[in-house]
């Protein structure tokens, strides 16, 4: 069963009827329990799975970043003399 199953009979059985069927019955909060529990099982597992994926996948990321070589630093040279643009000289006319 899926969990809005299970709310759905825990709903019902709160309303004083019989979860799968619609008789009456006397203690409505013992029959609820079974349903509310199992409904908190399933979205609790759901969600522990759900972090462990995300634990996983920091966890590949934090080893490709350590894995990864450090940039290497270019060679320190003298600086070279600045060129100097050289232009024709205009012509006076």
């Amino acid at each position: 069963m899926d969990t809005p199953e299970l709310i759905r009979r825990a709903e019902r059985a709160l309303d004083g009827k019989h979860p799968k069927h619609d008789f009456p019955i006397p203690d409505a909060p013992q029959a609820a329990m079974p349903y509310l529990l199992m409904a908190l099982v399933k979205e609790q597992r759901a969600t522990n799975w759900h972090l462990t994926g995300i634990a996983d996948s920091l966890s590949r990321i934090a080893k490709a970043l350590e894995q990864q070589p450090e940039p290497a630093q270019a060679p320190q040279t003298e600086p070279q003399p600045k060129r100097r643009l050289w232009l024709p000289n205009r012509r006076n006319t």
